[in-house]
């Protein structure tokens, strides 16, 4: 069963299901291919009116001469490549998606064994997203490694012709025989008309963002049917992030409260969410005590809808543009389901309601859990937990579940942070493998991104053949081929690559999302394995490094330098290339001259430095225009009529992007998909928000998710302990003064600690570190002298394994923040690195540091007050992309300093606002005049005092509350401050129970909402 939950910014309109669409009977469907599979789509029609279902249905084809299996499912085989509307580039809105037993584990359920000449039909209609039904979407999958994924969605509602290109390829989902089929297939093409053709005369973005409007302003419910022959899968949709910004609409807050929708006229529906709400407001049917918060008027809506479909899941999706307001909620709901969760435990359908519940808790009061856990996401397993609250208060207890995705539930959120990592990757690039150079990394990747020999960093989005790497005797030679993309001008991406092996000549184009290979300028099909060059080299096709991509392949040369090619989707190759270390200092071209020195990267070929940060005419005409290959020296295969000239555009790029520069709502979009794609590493977040930016493609999130994990900063190697009692060691420069942060990111040696050194010239221990559950690294630390310093692998007893490692060089950030002054932002840049930012103030003051938004992991201690001396003045956490440090008294003047140090390997960013809090006095009579509480800043407090006898009872009460629900916020104090009781505020209502006080004296009652809650509340004391 399909369990879909959409949220985020849902800002366009939404369409096409990224799989496949095809064409009528009277358009050209693409030959499909003789060998490998086939795709063909057709619709059975070649015309629709506005609203009018489109159905689909795509034939997949095993034209082997083997039998392999096949995925029926469209979510995660089917890609959408590209979709025109009136022969305009549509740009996909992006979403992501959660699925309850994973998105890899609904592939393998659904794989069938085709023989050669037989495969599989897949039916999939395009999707209604407004409650008219007129707005149709088509939606795809692109799996990510913890089973949720990245979802693409296509506008086609529009009056126009359509023209919908896909592809079909089975995810590397298991190993298991008999093979997957590995290629992908054809693209296949379709054409249909919705209204007269050409009919719209305005613009299509205008139309996107007027139909977005609508759908959102309805709450739109997403369905998305999954026929053919499998089983209906669970999936909950987020959507994250938009193509292109909306004009603000005008909303109008309803009262709001959970309602049920009637208008599907199921008696049965309504009756049997009638039921399980009534239930949730008996005692003890609400666990997790969020009916209160959802019924309250003051929460945005939340609106539970019958799913359309008998096969349909449960989903929930926010709308925080809907007239609702933000964290506004649509949960479509299947109270008919009986299919057993993947664990074995039976479903109940008050259960599954209240699971839904609670992501819509979530959404209106923005706490979501992000992250893993044990690989899979934190906010499903967040909901699972509250579920299985659920379920052992009813009587009698139903079952708990017990495990998502094979990874057992935790009793409380909190122990996920004990569980290992079990997402899935795929082998690591030649740069981390076990035969690496060892020498330095460069590659060119996305679109494209550049990091040098040197490990210099800069976008180059020429159009072109370059020259990417050559060597003074050309024994190697790399040279890549850069073509824009879509319709984009500032948007280029590698298509293919040309690689001089000694004598042998190698060439690698993008043909769907597979390589194609020529070795002498012949094509070249080959299965996994290695193939041994005339020239001493070898050509290897093998598993790709990003999960569920598409084959990679890896050239060696004799000296053991190598280069890797993978496959970002159909759009782009990404390339590493490992050098050994006979070679430094002789090389040249994109990737650098391999000396050591970053500053002189951008040399020309005459050997001119470019200064950096390069101007974009120095960078553009100057650099690369100089290493713009010439026809007679290119490596590639042209058809007839082709050469250099016919790849080549001096006018590209219209001018340079970056992503600050993107429009807010487009940038925050596309952060919020690398973040769903995993990406925290700065600098590559940087890259991954401007690609999808611009792109729209979830490929690029993908690809910049596993792009982290193996970005190179640093020297790199593997280390193996062959033989019981032996050491490993690699070494390298540093200098006074220098940190450096050395991370295990895989080792197969068995837990200990004081099993990895870093030593000093002198061959003393600096520092050590520990290797725990195949992960391990050494702190940073400064180097107090230049030389040659060891990492040395040193495991106890008879153990022997392998450990991947690299050195990193630590940069740490330092500047100074303003009470009251403007936020700032601390970046993490490097594992192991430390931002500090200072500031004055005077004996007495009061600060609270407020962080309202962070890409940092959940972390307590990460953020630090430390007075003029360094002492640690109180200390706060980031949870959910959110912390604080709580109001803080500085006993005397000087100079303070904010710390974030999120330790370990963890980096990210995090926004700093330092706030002045002053707090609220004032009196209050026992049976006296209401007084008003008005907490107008993050962290202040209001106290109110008055007398009081032992013996006497006293009661507080709070009315018309602004104040966000919460508990511990009303506080009553003794003489001594020490608390005697205290209260919640919930639903603008709040009290403290007549408590009778201890002791005579002045008592004080205070109000002290949690974190940066700001708001106003009467309060009255009564006896």
């Amino acid at each position: 069963m399909r369990r879909t939950v959409l949220r985020g910014c849902v800002v366009g309109l939404l369409v096409v299901l990224s799989g496949v669409l095809s064409q009528p009977t009277a358009a050209a469907q693409s030959a499909p291919p003789a060998t490998g599979l086939g795709l063909a789509v057709s619709v059975p029609k070649s015309g629709y009116v506005p609203g009018e279902s489109i159905p689909l249905t795509y034939r997949v084809t095993n034209r082997g001469s083997a039998a392999c299996r096949l995925a029926a499912t469209p979510e995660g085989p089917l890609r959408i490549t590209g979709v025109t509307r009136n022969g305009r580039a549509q740009m996909p809105l992006l979403a992501h998606s959660y699925y309850l037993d994973g998105l890899d584990t609904s592939i393998r359920r659904s794989l069938r064994t085709a023989e050669p000449g037989s495969g599989v039909t897949i039916r999939s209609d395009a999707t209604p997203l407004d409650p008219s039904g007129k707005d149709l979407s088509l939606l795809a999958v692109s799996p990510l490694p913890g089973g949720d994924g990245l979802t693409s969605i296509w506008p086609v509602h529009g009056p126009g012709r359509y023209v919908v290109s896909a592809t079909y390829e089975v995810p590397r989902v298991t190993d298991t025989a008999p093979s997957l089929c590995a290629a992908a297939s054809n693209v296949a093409t379709v054409t249909f008309t919705v209204g007269r053709p050409g009919s719209s005369s305005r613009s299509p973005w205008l139309l996107l963002a007027l139909v977005a409007g609508v759908a959102l302003a309805g709450a739109a419910v997403v369905l998305l049917v999954l026929r053919g022959h499998r089983r209906p899968v669970s999936a909950v949709v987020i959507v994250l992030a938009v193509a292109v910004a909306l004009p603000a609409v005008g909303m109008r807050r309803a009262d709001a409260k959970v309602v049920v929708d009637t208008s599907s006229k199921s008696r049965d529906f309504a009756d049997a969410a009638a039921g399980c709400l009534a239930g949730f407001a008996a005692p003890g049917g609400d666990p997790e005590h969020i009916m209160g918060r959802l019924n309250n008027p003051k929460t945005p809506r939340v609106q539970v809808r019958k799913a359309p479909s008998s096969d349909s899941d449960s989903e929930t999706f926010d709308t925080p543009l809907s007239p609702q307001g933000k964290g506004s909620s649509v949960i479509v709901w299947n109270p008919f389901s009986e299919e057993p969760y993947g664990d074995g435990v039976p479903r109940d359908p008050c259960a599954a309601l209240y699971h839904e519940l609670v992501h819509a808790s979530g959404f209106s009061s923005r706490s979501t859990a992000q992250g893993d856990c044990g690989g899979v996401p934190k906010e499903e397993m967040r909901a699972t937990i509250a579920e299985n609250k659920y379920r052992a208060s009813r009587q009698p207890p139903l079952l708990p579940r017990t495990e998502y995705k094979g990874v057992k539930v935790p009793d409380k959120l909190s122990d996920c942070d004990k569980k290992a990592d079990n997402t899935p990757t795929g082998p690591p690039p030649v740069c981390f493998s076990e035969g690496s150079a060892g020498g330095s990394c460069g590659t060119t990747n996305g679109d494209p991104h550049l990091t040098t020999f040197d490990q210099f960093r800069y976008d180059f989005q020429a159009v072109g053949e370059f020259v990417a790497v050559t060597s003074p005797s050309r024994d190697l030679v790399i040279q890549t081929r850069q073509a824009g993309l879509q319709d984009l001008r500032t948007v280029s991406v590698n298509t293919a690559v040309a690689i001089k092996v000694g004598a042998d000549r190698l060439g690698f184009a993008l043909s769907g999302s597979d390589i194609a290979v020529r070795v002498a300028g012949q094509a070249t099909a080959m299965q996994r394995g290695e193939r041994r060059l005339p020239g001493g080299g070898t050509l290897v096709r093998q598993v790709s490094s990003i999960p569920f991509g598409a084959d990679a392949y890896v050239v060696r040369w004799p000296d053991g330098s190598a280069a890797q090619l993978d496959p970002i989707g159909a759009y782009g190759i990404r390339l590493y290339v490992d050098l050994v270390a006979g070679r430094k200092g002789k090389v040249s071209g994109l990737l650098g001259n391999f000396d050591g020195n970053p500053k002189n990267e951008l040399s020309t070929r005459g050997g001119a430095v470019v200064p950096q940060p390069p101007a974009f005419d120095k960078l553009y005409r100057t650099f690369g225009e100089s290493w713009r290959i010439s026809q007679a020296e290119s490596l590639f295969d042209y058809r007839p009529g082709q050469s250099t000239a016919t790849f080549t555009d001096r006018s590209f790029p219209d001018r340079a992007l970056t992503a600050d520069q993107l429009p807010g709502a487009q940038r925050d979009g596309a952060r919020a998909v690398c973040a769903a794609a995993g990406v925290t590493d700065p600098n590559v977040l940087q890259d991954c928000i401007l690609d999808v930016a611009q792109t729209g493609l979830p490929a690029f999130a993908i690809n910049s998710g596993n792009t982290q994990t193996t970005f190179l900063r640093g020297t790199g190697a593997t280390l193996t302990i062959g033989t019981p009692g032996a050491t490993a060691r690699l070494l390298f420069s540093g200098s006074a003064g220098q940190r450096v942060f050395v991370d295990i990111d895989s080792s197969t040696l068995p837990d200990e600690c004081n099993v990895v050194l870093l030593r000093g010239p002198t061959g003393s221990t600096v520092n050590f570190g520990c290797i725990i559950s195949g992960r391990g690294l050494i702190d940073a630390t400064t180097l107090t002298a230049a030389g040659q310093y060891a990492v040395v692998l040193d495991p106890a007893g008879a153990a022997t394994g392998q450990a991947r490692l690299r050195v990193i060089t630590v940069t740490d950030q330092s500047g100074t923040i303003a009470p009251d002054g403007p936020e700032i932002t601390a970046s993490i840049a490097d594992p192991g690195g430390i931002a500090r930012f200072s500031f004055s103030a005077a004996a007495g003051q009061h600060v609270l540091l407020a962080v309202p938004s962070s890409t940092l992991p959940d972390l307590c201690g990460v953020l630090e007050l430390k007075d003029p001396t360094g002492a640690t003045l109180n200390a706060g956490c980031v949870i959910n992309g959110r912390g604080l440090i709580d109001a803080t008294g500085l006993t005397v003047a000087g100079t303070y300093v904010i710390v974030v140090d999120p330790g370990e390997r963890a980096t990210g960013d995090a926004q700093l606002r330092l706030i002045t809090v002053t707090d609220q006095r004032g009196a209050i009579g026992v049976n006296g005049p209401e007084v008003t509480a008005k907490i107008e800043q993050p962290g202040a407090v209001a106290r109110f005092t008055f007398a009081g006898t032992a013996g006497q009872k006293v009661t507080a009460v709070a009315a018309a509350s602004t104040l966000p629900d919460q508990c511990g916020v009303l506080l009553l104090l003794d003489p001594g401050g020490s608390v005697v009781n205290s209260g919640c505020v919930i639903d603008g209502q709040g009290r403290i129970d007549a408590t009778a006080l201890p002791t005579t004296g002045q008592y004080t009652l205070e109000v002290n909402p949690a974190e940066v809650a700001t708001g106003v509340t009467r309060l009255r004391l009564k006896s």
